[in-house]
Order: structure tokens, then sequence, then C-alpha cells
């Protein structure tokens, strides 16, 4: 199963040395998405939420597989 590396850029960038063994670049995706969203959610607690932070999505070999920007992981109504 291919591993998946998730690099959080916030306000800080955390880069991930461990990753994730998933099926595939479309479980990497929704992986980056579920992620994404809990950040957001601890933001909200915090009360800022910055959606313009992202996570980069790398396989193995360090080739881009996705980029989820908090933006696009979530959808506002109101």
């Amino acid at each position: 199963m291919p591993r998946f590396y998730f690099h959080v850029h916030d306000d800080d960038t955390c880069c991930d040395s461990e990753g994730m063994e998933l099926n595939d670049s479309d479980a990497a995706r929704q992986a980056a998405i579920a992620g994404a969203r809990a950040l957001i959610c601890d933001g909200v607690t915090r009360g800022t939420v910055h959606l313009d932070h992202r996570i980069e999505v790398e396989d193995e070999s360090g080739a881009p597989v996705t980029r989820i920007v908090f933006r696009d992981a979530i959808r506002i109504v109101g």
C-alpha cells in the first residue's frame, strides 16, 4: 500500500515525516480534507479560522499528489 505525507502550512509549516498508508491518491485527498476540517474546527474553538491555510500531500517519492486549501474543504452558508 502506498504511503502519503501530509504537510500542514498554517501559522507554521509542519512537515509530516511518518506519513500514512492509504489505498490511493483519492484516499489521500479525502484524508487531507478530513484533516483540514479538523484543523478548521480547532481554529473555531480558538475564535480564528484562516481559510488560506493548506495541507499539501506528497507520495513516497516526494511528488505532489494534492493540495487542499482550507476554504475548499468546507462550504460556508449564510
